[in-house]
């Protein structure tokens, strides 16, 4: 088998099909994970605008933080219409529906 590309489909037994597809991703989104908890962690560790003498910052902060939050719900929702239809079989209707609310 040296030198020979393995195809995925002879691969005979369901289960290690299901691994070859799933181990990547679920190694990904743990170090995903892991590089948030690292920058979240460097993050706090900062001063914020009142301990460095410029309460002003603390205050555009306080500003903006409701338009991000608005923004991570609408992500959330996107992502919600794009999964829902495929649970239902239709592969192409997920990405239909966030267009359609992306764009409307």
């Amino acid at each position: 088998m040296s030198g020979r590309i393995l195809k995925f489909e002879e691969i005979g037994d369901e289960f290690a099909r299901l691994l070859i597809c799933t181990v990547p991703l679920l190694i990904t989104g743990l170090a995903s994970l892991c590089f948030v908890v690292v920058l979240r962690r460097k993050l706090l560790s900062k001063k914020i605008g009142k301990d460095i003498g410029h309460p002003k910052i603390d205050y555009l902060g306080a500003k903006v933080k409701p338009g991000s939050i608005a923004f991570l719900k609408f992500v959330l929702l996107l992502i919600l219409f794009s999964v829902s239809p495929m649970k239902d079989g239709a592969g192409d209707d997920g990405i239909r529906s966030a267009a359609c609310l992306l764009v409307g």
